[in-house]
Parts: C-alpha cells; sequence; structure tokens
C-alpha cells in the first residue's frame, strides 16, 4: 500500500507541475496573440485614410442672392479614401433678425480621395440670403455656423463616419462698391462643439 501511495503523490506531483506549465504556456500565448493584435491596430491607425474637413477663409457676404461656404476636403492618412460623401449645412446670424439657414445638403466628392493629394477638393454650401440692406446696421454683430457630417471608407475594409461643427464671428461690416458685405471678422472660423443641425 505504502508503495501506490508513494506512486501516486509521484503522479499528483507531476501532473500539478505539468498543469502549472500548461497555465504559463496559455498565458504567454494569450499575451503574445494580444502583443500582435496591438501591433495590427496601431499599424491600421498608422496606414489608414484620414479626412479632414475644414471651412475655407471667408471675407465678404451678398446681401442678396446666395452665399457660397466653402469646405475643403483633405486626406491627411497614409491610404486613399474610397467612396467619399459629405453632408453640410450652414446659417448666418445677425442680431436682431431670424438666422438664415441652408439646406442640409448631401455633397458627394470622388469616389477616390488620394493623401495629400497637391489640389484638394472642395465643396461648398449654399445659403439663401433674404435680407435687404435695409435690415442690416453696419455694426451688426454676425455669427457663421457651418456643421455637418462626413463619411469614407478605407483600405482595411472599414467604414468612419465624422461630425465637423465650426463658427466664425464678424462684429460689423463694411459696404462695398459690388454691394457686398465686407465683414469685420472679430473670431475666425473656430470649433463650435454645439449641435446646429436640425437632423443628422
Amino acid at each position: 500500500m505504502r508503495v501506490h501511495a508513494d506512486h501516486f503523490a509521484i503522479l499528483a506531483e507531476a501532473t500539478f507541475k505539468q498543469t502549472a506549465i500548461l497555465t504559463e504556456s496559455v498565458a504567454a500565448a494569450k499575451a503574445s496573440a494580444k502583443a500582435a493584435s496591438d501591433q495590427i491596430g496601431m499599424m491600421k491607425d498608422k496606414e489608414q485614410a484620414l479626412i479632414q474637413v475644414v471651412p475655407l477663409k471667408l471675407e465678404k457676404l451678398a446681401f442678396y442672392g446666395a452665399n457660397k461656404i466653402g469646405l475643403e476636403v483633405v486626406n491627411v492618412g497614409a491610404t486613399v479614401a474610397l467612396e467619399v460623401s459629405i453632408k453640410a449645412g450652414v446659417r448666418i446670424s445677425a442680431k436682431g433678425l431670424k438666422p438664415e439657414e441652408g439646406e442640409y445638403l448631401n455633397l458627394e466628392i470622388p469616389i477616390l480621395l488620394k493623401p495629400f493629394e497637391p489640389k484638394q477638393y472642395s465643396v461648398e454650401c449654399y445659403i439663401p440670403h433674404k435680407r435687404g440692406g435695409e435690415l442690416w446696421d453696419t455694426d451688426s454683430q454676425i455669427t457663421i455656423d457651418v456643421w455637418g457630417e462626413f463619411q469614407y471608407g478605407d483600405v482595411f475594409n472599414a467604414t468612419h463616419t465624422n461630425f465637423f461643427s465650426f463658427r466664425m464671428n464678424a462684429d460689423g461690416f463694411d459696404i462695398m462698391p459690388d454691394a457686398t458685405m465686407a465683414l469685420k471678422v472679430s473670431r475666425p472660423w473656430y470649433s463650435h462643439s454645439d449641435d446646429l443641425s436640425t437632423e443628422f
């Protein structure tokens, strides 16, 4: 009986050691898999397309007709962006007047947007501006908001959706010979966090 007891003790100790070795191997394999997954994630982050949307410089507004607000679209990533599309809206507000808001448009730019193209693509939003000159004082405080969302795919078959919102302020304007308003910009375009959309 003593021999059998010693034999079982030896077997139990061997089994315990094997289990410990197996546990360590599994932990090492998991750590290695996580490291590989993190490495792949870092590579994707580094190599994927990255779209940025910024409004173009605005210096004048028209008293009558439509005002165009330019949006510049740039791929600052390492690879091409696919099926890029943009929705955008614009609002002009002046103190004491009801804001004018342009249609929230779905604008599509070329399907493929290469990184750091010398000629950057741009999109425009149109604002119907119906206020007559007699309704504006030259010291009117003016706020212009542009906002929207853009979507694109990357070479890793992932789809990205992001939102943007910018605002600029002017403390009045000068009336120009061509009947436009030369804005006295007090704060150029800056990122603005308010949700200005009526529907997204």
